[in-house]
């Protein structure tokens, strides 16, 4: 289970609960909708004084810069539907319904006016020659 630290946005101070793993990638804050890069938090002072380092231990060479990335202009980034662009999901499987009004689902077979799934009955019909094999040990007997 990944840890979980808190951070403030910069833009409006609201304080958001961030796993680990989104360290280094871009969240947008639920307050102010504004988008702003996950930072490594940064050790308390209680736990930095906790820790002894020792006074002749050689420093870590600093890590390169990465490139700063040119996206950040762009309004549409994460590729989310402009306006009057929404297309009906279907409320099963959420994939995106043929048109807006549709009343089934292609994908899943919801039925959106009676809220049900179609069921899917497989079928098998015997055949004549199958009905003699299965009756021929009576017969012969």
């Amino acid at each position: 289970m990944a840890a979980t630290f808190v951070i403030a946005c910069p833009d409006c101070g609201k304080q958001l609960k961030v796993a680990d793993n989104l360290i280094g990638k871009k969240i947008r804050c639920k307050e102010c909708d504004g988008i702003f890069p996950v930072r490594k938090p940064k050790e308390d002072p209680v736990k930095k004084e906790s820790k002894e380092k020792p006074k002749n231990a050689a420093k870590p060479a600093p890590l390169p810069k990465k490139p700063a990335d040119d996206d950040d202009d762009d309004p549409n980034q994460y590729g989310l539907a402009q306006e009057g662009e929404e297309r009906a999901r279907c409320p099963a499987c959420v994939k995106e319904l043929e048109s807006n009004d549709a009343r089934i689902c292609l994908h899943c077979g919801y039925d959106l006016l009676t809220r049900k799934r179609a069921e899917v009955k497989k079928i098998y019909q015997a055949t004549g020659e199958e009905k003699f094999k299965w009756l021929l040990p009576g017969i012969l007997c």
